[in-house]
């Protein structure tokens, strides 16, 4: 064998080992090289090898030439351990057949140790004639293989905990952005199934938000109404009139009453409301303005129906969040950071990652450094990994939000001698959330203020939520007790299953169904009569998701109406009578008349006169 060929054999597998970046890919392609350049017909490679005395339980990382040796691979395998321990060599012994129950028998094998845990055997069921030096040309090519391994297996590893970093950003913000789209659905069929008119003004009268019902008595967009007042829209009369409601409600800190008559500028139809109007507090306890909700009560007084409903659309837009990811060698004190952490902390990229703590810190408000700090430190000393939501402010003074998560790496020893891990953009997660606080604020008291009972029910007709008037309604103390529940669970059961046709047939039409009269039993045994509607519940993609309702109770109305039918009915009746006994009077007095003008005399009833065919 000359030298020529032997240089071109090991370049070969040295190409070989350097091409590729997973350890199975590596083995596979190995074992190949190495079975056509010595002719063994079959190899494998064991790896996390563990002494066990006389035998040795390692794990089957690759085979290549055997197909039923190779179902075997990724499981754990039991050999001799004069099989796989010791230097290279080359052995021939029966005992191999044993090795490998149920795969060919195999009486020759070269050995070639990877390192301290793995091992590489080429087998053959004959002798080879080779004039290769097998068992000292491999050595050089064995200790690259060993580094190959564990730069891979690195590799690897780093590659998964990216992935899951990533995966688990998105997870996030999509949660986050479903969240915030189901609320942003919820308010607008809620905001647009109202048939009143709601409006918001702050301490001075000015609008800040009204509903399309608003629009159509001002006869102007909201665009156009936000920002205006009373002033801008009505006569002064008017407006003076609204105005000293809306200090009445301030001043008082509790909601006020009154009724109006208003025209609407878009048809200019009149309608008889009554106005509630409450004043709207922040989270602080400071004044916002004023909430006006007005209720058209014209067919209270006229039997007229004036309520409306139109649509409006809500807009929402968010974007993915960026990860980076970064390297603390605790040793060296070396700091390593992807383009990406740059970009987050709005640091130069010409100069070297900021150093922990003193420069790291300087990115940081003062709360979420403490916070972040205390994390970084029990990593550090205990090695307990950590996620962290934080503060940070850039060099032009421009604040976000960040995800920092971190893991400790040990040394043999078990010593923390590295940290590593991820910062995840999460400002756009943090506005979605704080908007959704704030939606969430609004349409509570919204819901709470409103003088209507408002619910909402899953496809299945069960309860998602409704406000605490409707709790009340069914006998309970709060709109927690009733999400869960059916109809069936409720006081009005006897009318549950018509409830549910109408929840059906909204929900298969996509159509609503609004101001219509059904009965029901209230929780003390009373039956009343109420005027519900109800519309689709819809999710981002348009699909029906439920059904949304409101309702208010209209007994008095349909007493009122059956009460005048009645009195109507026995108008007639008397009038039937009276006019019956005074035609019998009339008939009386002509007879009367006509026997005194039978003697000569002169007629005594003139209202009464006789007939000129009476003889």
């Amino acid at each position: 064998m000359n030298r020529e060929h032997i240089l071109s054999i090991l370049y070969d597998l040295t190409l070989t080992i350097g091409s590729e970046a997973k350890v199975d890919a590596l083995l596979v392609k190995v074992l190949q090289r190495l079975l056509f350049h010595t002719s063994f017909p079959v190899g494998l490679v064991v790896l996390e090898q563990v002494s066990q005395g006389d035998t040795i339980r390692g794990l089957l990382a690759s085979v290549v030439g055997d197909h039923l040796l190779a179902k075997l691979t990724g499981t754990p395998v039991e050999l001799p351990a004069e099989l796989l321990q010791g230097t290279t060599a080359l052995q021939s012994d029966d005992r191999f057949v044993k090795a490998f129950p149920g795969s060919r028998p195999y009486h020759h094998c070269l050995r070639l140790p990877i390192d301290e845990s793995g091992t590489l055997l080429l087998l053959s069921p004959l002798p080879l004639e080779t004039d290769l030096p097998l068992t000292e040309i491999f050595q050089p090519v064995l200790r690259n293989l060993s580094r190959a391994i564990k730069l891979c297996r690195h590799s690897e590893q780093l590659t998964q905990r990216l992935e899951s970093d990533r995966d688990h950003a998105r997870s996030e913000l999509a949660e986050a952005l479903q969240r915030s789209e189901t609320e942003r659905v919820f308010l607008r069929n809620l905001k647009n199934t109202i048939p009143d008119l709601v409006w918001l003004k702050d301490q001075e009268g000015i609008y800040l938000a009204c509903n399309p019902e608003f629009e159509r008595f001002i006869g102007k967009p909201e665009a156009d109404i936000v920002g205006k007042s009373d002033y801008d829209f009505m006569d002064a009369q008017l407006a003076d009139f609204s105005r000293g409601h809306d200090r009445a409600a301030m001043a008082a800190g509790k909601p006020t009453v009154n009724e109006e008559w208003i025209t609407f500028a878009d048809d200019g139809h009149r309608a008889l409301l009554v106005t509630t109007k409450t004043p709207m507090y922040a989270a602080d306890g400071t004044l916002i303005g004023v909430l006006g909700i007005s209720h058209d009560i014209t067919e209270l007084r006229c039997s007229e129906d004036a309520l409306r409903q139109s649509k409006a659309d809500l807009q929402h837009a968010s974007r993915l969040a960026g990860l980076g990811y970064w390297n603390w060698n605790l040793e060296t004190n070396s700091h390593i950071w992807s383009e990406d952490i740059y970009r987050f902390y709005g640091r130069d990229l010409s100069l070297p990652p900021a150093t922990y703590p003193d420069e790291v810190q300087r990115y940081f408000i003062p709360a979420s450094w403490e916070a972040l700090a205390a994390a970084v430190n029990a990593c550090v000393s205990d090695g307990i990994p950590y996620v962290c939501d934080a503060e940070i402010v850039r060099p032009d003074g421009a604040h976000a939000w960040i995800t920092a998560r971190g893991e400790a790496v040990r040394d043999s020893r078990g010593k923390v001698v590295e940290l590593r891990g991820t910062v995840q953009d999460i400002t756009e997660r943090k506005r979605v959330e704080e908007e959704l606080r704030t939606t969430n604020d609004l349409l509570r008291k919204v819901i709470e203020n409103a003088p209507l009972r408002v619910f909402w029910k899953d496809r299945n007709s069960r309860y998602l939520g409704c406000n605490s008037q409707f709790a009340r309604d069914a006998g309970c103390q709060s709109p927690e007790e009733i999400i869960g529940a059916s109809d069936y669970d409720l006081g009005w059961k006897a009318q549950a299953e018509l409830y549910r046709d109408d929840d059906k047939a909204v929900m298969a039409s996509g159509l609503p169904k609004l101001n219509f009269a059904e009965p029901q039993t209230t929780p003390d045994g009373r039956s009343i009569v109420l005027r519900t509607s109800k519309v689709p519940l819809r999710d981002s993609r348009g699909e029906v998701i439920g059904v949304l309702g409101i309702y208010d109770d209209i007994t008095d109305l349909k007493q009122a109406e059956e009460q005048r039918r009645i009195q109507l009915e026995e108008l007639r009746r008397w009038q039937e009578v009276m006019l019956g006994r005074e035609d019998r009077i009339l008939s009386l007095k002509r007879e009367v008349n006509e026997l005194l003008a039978s003697h000569g005399q002169a007629p005594r009833y003139v209202s009464a006169p006789i007939n000129e065919d009476t003889e």
